[in-house]
């Protein structure tokens, strides 16, 4: 019997055509075993926030509780995933936090974000930035309500960590998001850096927390009792600043029923 649903699983799954499934709890079980996925060229890459804070320049390892968050890690893995020969990243999309603040600090976050990858190699024409509400079903919901026509039929990666992708995957295949046919694969931070001997080991207490708060989450969202899983589109929030290369004509908040 499995204990953990791993890329590999997916990578060997006859659905690969098809969006990924949910996980299931068994997932987030530890593993140290981490495999990219067979897919070498992605239309889109979205990064999930890595940031409980708005520390300039750099991206939180560990949060104000001591728990693994693995920030920095995620960022890294895009820019080694981007210069991965074997792999072709033709855009990110970068979520995260910010639409609950001023406005000075609505872009705090994906401007980090965008500028880190910048700094490392990565075109800023190919960076789309959304702010959205400082979670992962806000991650989601604002990428969806501004982003939506332009993943249109395309094949889009998810990169996180990997204790957060089950948890992740399993909101972003909810039936309240239709992709309109783009294909999400979830992608392992871990597995794309060229070096994880920064990730702490799975009996680091930080990181045994981090999975319990995870499978808490993942669980609640099965029984229907996750915070605002329930709440309309008409309440989801989300801003975008697109390239000018990748501009659409897709308003901030284009959530009229002619248009979903």
């Amino acid at each position: 019997m499995k204990t953990k649903t791993t890329t590999a699983d997916i990578a060997h799954s006859p659905a690969l055509s098809a969006p990924i499934p949910a996980a299931t709890p068994a997932s987030l079980t530890p593993s140290n075993s981490f495999v990219p996925l067979p897919i070498t060229v992605f239309d889109y890459v979205i990064i999930l926030c890595p940031n409980a804070g708005y520390q300039q320049g750099s991206f939180e390892e560990y949060g104000e509780d001591g728990l693994y968050i693995g920030g920095q890690a995620r960022m890294q893995a895009a820019v080694d995933l981007y210069h991965n020969p074997q792999v072709t990243v033709r855009a990110f999309i970068v979520v995260g936090g910010g639409i609950d603040t001023d406005a000075a600090t609505l872009w705090a976050k994906t401007d980090n974000m965008r500028q880190f990858l910048m700094q490392n190699g990565i075109p800023g024409d190919i960076v789309t930035c959304v702010a959205s509400t400082p979670d992962t079903r806000g991650n989601f919901r604002a990428v969806w309500i501004t982003c939506r026509k332009l993943l249109q039929g395309k094949t889009v990666g998810v990169l996180s960590n990997s204790y957060h992708l089950p948890r992740a995957m399993l909101i972003a295949t909810d039936a309240q998001f239709d992709w309109r046919g783009a294909e999400l694969f979830p992608l392992e931070a871990e597995a794309y850096m060229t070096s994880t001997a920064s990730i702490p080991p799975d009996h680091n207490p930080a990181v045994v927390g981090r999975l319990a708060l995870e499978r808490q989450g993942f669980v609640d969202w099965q029984n229907g009792t996750y915070t605002k899983q329930h709440a309309p589109i008409s309440q989801w929030q989300g801003e975008v600043q697109y390239p000018k290369a990748q501009a659409i004509q897709t308003p901030r908040h284009d959530t009229s029923p002619s248009s979903i």
